[in-house]
């Protein structure tokens, strides 16, 4: 992976640290500790545990588990952190009013799920409405990572 992708440097500066004091917190070698902020060598979970404690960071976690896991970027969806409270409050609730509020879409969800599967002539439209319910969920994750949420370890 690309050096200024990788998370953990930035989280660490971000918390205040230098890498000899982050070392003496995590219990391993400055040395080892340049090594995977560059990318050199892979960071263990154990150790991303500990950094995401020690940093006060949880978005490291959300981060450290899309490097670590790639298989996660299918499953947990994309989401910006960082953007104002109010923002992402707004645009959280205005799609879940909209999902909540159209009839016709929660119906079709509920036709679909009362079999228990999805069968062809669902896949279409379950997708679409799977989909939307992806967006919710990130604009759920961009209120919990906006800016003013509060402390979140």
């Amino acid at each position: 992976m690309e050096n200024s992708v990788l998370p953990y440097g930035p989280s660490r500066k971000l918390a205040g640290y230098t890498q000899e004091r982050a070392a003496e917190k995590l219990g391993i070698s400055c040395r080892c500790l340049c090594d995977y902020e560059t990318g050199v060598r892979p960071v263990p979970n154990q150790i991303a545990d500990l950094m995401v404690i020690a940093y006060n960071d949880q978005m490291l976690a959300v981060q450290h588990l899309r490097i670590s896991a790639p298989a996660v970027n299918d499953i947990l969806p994309d989401f910006r952190p960082g953007l104002p409270f109010g923002q992402t409050t707004l645009r959280y609730y205005r799609l879940m009013h909209d999902f909540i509020t159209n009839y016709d879409k929660a119906a079709l969800l509920m036709l679909i799920a009362e079999d228990g599967m999805v069968d062809k002539q669902e896949s279409q439209a379950y997708e679409k409405i799977r989909l939307q319910m992806r967006e919710i969920t990130a604009a759920g994750l961009e209120v919990e990572y906006s800016d003013n949420s509060g402390n979140h370890a």
